[in-house]
């Protein structure tokens, strides 16, 4: 199971899994969680803009335009693909999770946006799909 596979007491984690395993739904049921505990802000990268629009108004009532999800205790989720995450840039989170990125200086790009706010990260999916995986599992 993927939850046995992560450690929350770790600022990283990557997990690898084969597919249907259900590492999306534990992603978005993390996400979630994550928001509702506490205000934060959360950067959930998929490998293309069809995963954001299929996966990200799971969690809440997606802005179609900016792509985030707010919540009433003043978090914020925001929603990227690996393409555009250049819209990202200058901003800071406190936690974000890559889901089967495929490009790899995805982690290089993202890592920045962790360090004001001292956030982690969460490197999730499969070694058929994500190639970039074995890059990831260095993150320090």
């Amino acid at each position: 199971m993927i939850s046995d596979m992560f450690d929350s007491s770790k600022r990283f984690n990557v997990i690898e899994a084969g597919r249907r395993t259900g590492k999306t739904t534990f992603v978005l049921n993390l996400v979630r969680n994550m928001a509702l505990e506490k205000k934060c802000d959360i950067l959930v990268v998929w490998p293309n803009a069809a995963h954001v629009q299929l996966y990200a108004s799971e969690i809440g009532q997606l802005n179609r335009v900016s792509l985030f999800v707010d919540y009433s205790n003043g978090s914020r989720v925001y929603f990227r693909s690996e393409k555009d995450i250049k819209f990202t840039l200058g901003m800071g989170f406190d936690y974000i999770v890559l889901d089967d990125c495929q490009r790899p200086n995805t982690w290089d790009y993202i890592r920045p946006m962790l360090a004001d706010k001292r956030g982690g990260a969460l490197v999730i999916g499969t070694d058929v799909w994500n190639t970039a995986l074995q890059n990831h599992s260095k993150v320090t």
